[in-house]
């Protein structure tokens, strides 16, 4: 288990030899992601690899939303890597699209989020088609990634599918980079009652469309409504307090997403994000989102935007979001707190990348939120809520009620250390670890600014084999000379 990517190339034979008994359709690796963004974001990184491989790497992406034509083609042409969603390479496997036989390598990746999106039947399912009989190095190899692996569940998959596995902790099962700066945002619907006089008014969940919640009582229900138009408007001040240019705001569902983005598009004069804009006023909570409702291309599309910097916030669940990398990124929000203390580790780990400075901000809520919680597979019951839906689990309906501060407590035991609260002025005093306090922090840039740590540190482990190589350049071009002068060239 890693808290980064590892990657690890393998040959099963010398340069340029395929080994005995290869075969079209024969692919030596598998590897499962928990979503298709995720499962494109590494595709793309095996493509980029295999351009400095020889003999050369074909890979394939098998995930929904796509060519299944194309797909086969690439499978019957011949792949070494198939990365991909387990129901998609189940479906290639079992139809024949997708030859098995000659699997050395089984990865999964995020593996805990596998595991919670319900895909534990489906591992198992592929586990029990690949060859495990071989000896040596043409054994099946399982490999788990994770920046959390330390879930019992984890474990007991790992004694399913591992022979005296080896974990690999690089940092530790608590561990969050210093670069990153944890804040809490507290909002209270019995100190602020103006909650229901918020411009533009959001649009919420539907889950108190039945209990006529109001700012003059302190009911259970009305305080519930309270936060969630709360957080709208605490969201707005945090992001026009710090200026914030690019943030990626997580939401616990994808209706939350749909909401959130509604607001954004209204704040910036209502127009959504249709595409790079070359000319005109920029807005300045242009947003996209990324949540798994959306189709695979408008996924494709808005991620793209965000990372060239086309918008300012990415809106995303956590499923959708897991894994992804954005490079320099200085804000991560959430929303709500997630319910494990596991993803908000997840979350915040899209900041404070490569000694980058990050700030990571949650909006609490100090009562208790009502919230939707439905385990009814294709049910929506916020979109046309009735009495029933609106009860708790508990009493036959879709919701839980949600206490964010203990949740915070949870997090603050993970850290190890209580998480600041902002002030009025909604801004922090923490100074980097090993900064003089007071000390100007710019989220997005490299600690102490100039070149971040990591980088330095990697161009001093390749200062020697440049001096040797500007060496051998020297010695090739004496000798060039040296022979052109004996063989009387000109």
């Amino acid at each position: 288990c890693s808290t980064h990517r590892v990657v690890r190339v393998v040959r099963p034979c010398g340069p340029g030899v395929r080994p005995e008994g290869w075969t079209a359709r024969s692919p030596r690796a598998i590897i499962l992601e928990p979503a298709r963004d995720l499962a494109e974001q590494t595709a793309k990184c095996i493509v980029e690899f295999g351009k400095y491989l020889q003999p050369a790497i074909h890979s394939v992406l098998l995930v929904g939303g796509m060519d299944s034509g194309a797909q086969s083609r690439a499978c019957r042409d011949g792949v070494d890597v198939v990365t991909g969603t387990p129901a998609r390479i189940i479906d290639f496997a079992e139809s024949g699209k997708l030859d098995l036989s000659k699997v050395r390598f089984f990865v999964l990746d995020e593996a805990d989020r596998l595991l919670d999106t319900g895909s534990l039947d489906s591992i198992m399912k592929l586990y029990r088609l690949f060859p495990k009989q071989q000896q040596g190095s043409s054994r099946l190899q399982v490999l788990m990634f994770s920046a959390t692996l330390h879930a019992p569940e984890i474990k007991e998959l790992s004694e399913k599918l591992c022979s005296h596995p080896t974990w690999v902790d690089l940092k530790g099962k608590d561990s969050v980079p210093e670069t990153v700066h944890h804040a809490v945002a507290l909002v209270s619907a019995k100190t602020d009652r103006a909650w229901n006089q918020i411009e533009p008014r959001p649009r919420t969940d539907n889950i108190h469309v039945f209990d006529n919640p109001s700012p003059s009582n302190n009911s259970p229900e009305s305080l519930s409504e309270g936060v969630k138009y709360l957080k709208f408007q605490m969201l707005r001040r945090l992001i026009d307090t710090y200026k914030m240019d690019q943030c990626i705001i997580f939401c616990r569902t994808n209706f939350d997403v749909d909401n959130l983005e509604d607001f954004f598009v209204k704040l910036g004069g209502g127009g959504a994000y249709r595409g790079k804009a070359e000319s005109g006023k920029e807005n300045p909570y242009s947003c996209v989102a990324l949540a798994g409702g959306r189709p695979m291309e408008e996924r494709r599309r808005n991620l793209q935007a965000f990372k060239e910097g086309d918008i300012r916030f990415m809106i995303c669940t956590d499923v959708a979001a897991r894994g992804l990398d954005i490079k320099e990124l200085p804000y991560v929000i959430n929303m709500t707190l997630p319910d494990r203390s596991e993803d908000y580790i997840h979350r915040v780990g899209r900041v404070g990348r490569a000694d980058v400075m990050g700030l990571a901000i949650s909006i609490v809520a100090e009562e208790k939120e009502k919230v939707w919680y439905c385990s009814k597979k294709g049910y929506k019951p916020w979109l046309n809520p009735q009495r029933g839906d609106v009860k708790t689990n508990d009493q036959g309906g879709h919701t839980i009620w949600y206490d964010e501060m203990e949740m915070l407590k949870e997090v603050e035991t993970r850290l190890g250390a209580p998480v600041e609260r902002v002030g009025a002025s909604l801004t922090i005093s923490t100074a980097p670890s090993g900064e003089a306090s007071g000390s100007a922090v710019i989220y997005g840039q490299a600690k102490g600014g100039g070149h971040s740590k990591v980088a330095s540190e990697h161009m001093e482990e390749l200062r020697p084999n440049i001096a040797a190589l500007a060496a051998l350049e020297v010695q090739a071009q004496t000798s060039f000379f040296a022979l052109q002068k004996t063989l009387g060239c000109k």
